[in-house]
Order: C-alpha cells, then structure tokens, then sequence
C-alpha cells in the first residue's frame, strides 16, 4: 500500500496519518489478497468497543432469564448484608467464615456473568467452577467437625470437601464433573479457535450458559440458607430434624415455584 492511498480501515484518511503512522505491523498476502495490519490499540477495542456488540447480543435473548437469576442473586445479598450487622460485635468465626466465603463466591458468580455476557464462553464455566469450590468449603466448615479449624489450617482435602457436600447434593459430583473436564482441565476443544462473536438465538453454548448460571444461583441461594439456617424464619429448602440433623426437603410449593423460575432441572 502506498503511503498516499486511503486507509484500509475505512477511516477515509490517507494510509500515511492513519493505520500506516499508528504502527509498522503491516502485512500483505498477495496470493489471497488480503491485507491486515495490528495496531497497538487491540486490546483496548476488545474490551470496550468489540464487547459492547456480543453484549447487546447476549442481553438481547438472555434478558428474562438474567432477571430471574437476580432475584435469586437478590435474595443471597439480603440474607448476608443482614448477617454481618447481627455479627457485627460477634466473634463467631464459624459464621464470619460462611459470610466471607460465599461473598466470594458472589463475587465469581458475578464474573461469570460478565464473562458471559462478553462472549467468553469457556471462561464463563471455569469461574462457575471456582465459585463451587468455595461453596464446597462453606459445606464442609459447617458440617465437619473440626472442619473450620483445618480449613484455616490449610489441611482440607478435595475429596473430604466433595464427600461433605455430595452428602446434601447428591448430584453435585456430575456437574462438578463436567465443569472440569470440558473446561477447567486442558482437552481437544481448547485446540480449537475460539472468540468473543455474538450470540444467536439457536446457539447450543448460550444455553449451556443460561442453564448454568441457573444452576448456579440456586446452588448458592440454598447454600447460604444452610449456612444460616437457625437464623432465617421462612426456609425454601431445608428442614430441621430430630437431634439437629439437618434435610434439603423443599416443600412441593417451592418446587413448583422453583420449576417455574429456573427450571425443574434444579428443584429435585
């Protein structure tokens, strides 16, 4: 390209106080005809100009469900915010422990969100899989015996965390499972090219993702109900029995409305 032409990029400037002065990272493939040139902004445009159009895309078919993942999201942030003012002067550090970590695993959560939103679709499922392991953790400090203290100790091993947790959710380990495998552990398909592009409506990964996310705020919602149990009036899904054992035994009422509000995947 000749420095008088017009730019490549369509600007409408000359190549010479356009792409030709930003960078020297020209390149032209004469057999394809084709031409391309990286400029030292990339990054930046990703994150802000590109992502805004697979956001739009996202936001556009996986509205309804976003609100009724909120709510559920919601309801977690209420029972927290008013458990750290009831333990504000308190020294339990069982409980100070379980609002910390599930703040964290909010905090994944919403990551995974963004992530998804920007079309990141495999780095979507490998923060829904850290946010496990945090709520594996909350399940364990409470229903192991000296279970907080080798937490803080750092003897925990995974299988006890899973052991502990599968005790409640049976069908956790599959899930868990399939996290790992298709995309926190290195497989063929991370082989493949893979970018941010905008969602349709049809796509099999956007309803992974949809299905995942709602997978996801329930975990969570009935984890931070265990966790604070004794504490909240109105349970969805626990039950106390005899000598303090503890039931994930939602009534049928719930189970229609949790059928109704993420689907019956989850209620059972």
């Amino acid at each position: 390209m000749r420095r008088n032409e017009l730019c490549i990029c369509g600007s409408g400037l000359r190549w010479k106080n356009c792409c030709g002065s930003l960078s020297k990272n020209f390149h032209n493939f004469k057999k394809s005809g084709k031409s391309f040139i990286v400029t030292n902004d990339t990054l930046i445009n990703s994150i802000s100009r590109d992502a805004r159009v697979v956001e739009e895309s996202f936001d556009e078919i996986a509205r309804d469900q976003l609100w009724k993942i909120s709510a559920f999201y919601s309801n977690v942030i209420e029972i927290l915010y008013v458990q750290k003012q009831l333990l504000n002067k308190s020294d339990d550090k069982l409980k100070h422990s379980c609002i910390n970590l599930i703040d964290q695993a909010m905090v994944s959560f919403t990551a995974s969100v963004d992530l998804a939103r920007r079309g990141f679709r495999k780095q979507h499922a490998i923060m829904t899989r850290n946010m496990d392991e945090l709520l594996m953790t909350v399940v364990y400090i409470l229903s192991e015996e000296e279970g907080l203290e080798r937490f803080y100790k750092g003897n925990i091993k995974h299988n006890e965390m899973m052991r502990a947790f599968k005790k409640i959710f049976p069908d956790f380990g599959h899930m868990y499972g399939l996290l790992s495998d298709r995309f926190v552990h290195v497989n063929q398909s991370h082989a493949e090219t893979e970018r941010p592009t905008s969602y349709r409506q049809d796509e099999e990964s956007l309803a992974f993702i949809i299905q995942n996310l709602r997978l996801h705020v329930w975990l969570l919602d009935a984890v931070t109900e265990l966790a604070f149990i004794d504490e909240i009036q109105e349970r969805k899904y626990f039950t106390s029995k005899f000598g303090g054992l503890i039931e994930y035994n939602p009534s049928k009422s719930v189970l229609d409305w949790l059928n109704e509000t993420i689907g019956d995947e989850y209620s059972t």
